[in-house]
């Protein structure tokens, strides 16, 4: 076994610095990505989207896949900031499903999240750390971020905002 692990070292050795620049690459497109979907959008609902705040996201992607984007804004009068993310580390199989939630305030639309009927194949979520939301099972054989991810919204914002 521990030879398998020198022959994989190795040739990671020789590609690691390639391997981490593509993989820095990809994240930072797909986080604009998600960034310019949110910015873009016109409809908010009751939501008033404010400036937008630069862009954060977990650095930790390789142990914990997932990108994020974030809008924030006044939901009756609240602040709030409506996150979306593309999530590898919630999926259960290798293909990442689509989310949209709330970030804050929470509690108020917890309820309204959890009796969302499925829709096709957007239905309602809430993960160990307590974030309800809308996820969209997504079609490897078909990638279309922009189109999937308004789709996504277009109904967070009618069932739930």
């Amino acid at each position: 076994m521990e030879n398998e692990w020198n022959g994989f070292l190795s040739e990671g050795m020789k590609s690691y610095k390639k391997a981490a620049m593509i993989m820095g690459a990809f994240f930072k497109n797909v986080q604009a990505r998600l960034q310019a979907i949110l910015e873009n959008r016109k409809e908010w609902g009751n939501f008033q989207p404010q400036e937008t705040k630069a862009i954060r996201s977990t650095k930790y992607w390789d142990d914990y896949p997932y990108i994020n984007a974030q809008i924030h804004g006044t939901l009756y009068g609240e602040p709030s900031i409506i996150e979306m993310a593309v999530n590898w580390y919630e999926s259960k199989s290798d293909y990442p499903f689509y989310w949209v939630y709330i970030n804050r305030p929470l509690s108020k639309f917890d309820e309204k999240i959890q009796k969302y009927s499925q829709n096709g194949r957007i239905r309602s979520y809430k993960n160990k750390y307590g974030n309800a939301g809308l996820i969209l099972e997504t079609d490897p054989e078909d990638f279309d971020l922009e189109r999937d991810f308004n789709f996504l919204l277009e109904e967070f914002v009618k069932t739930v905002l």
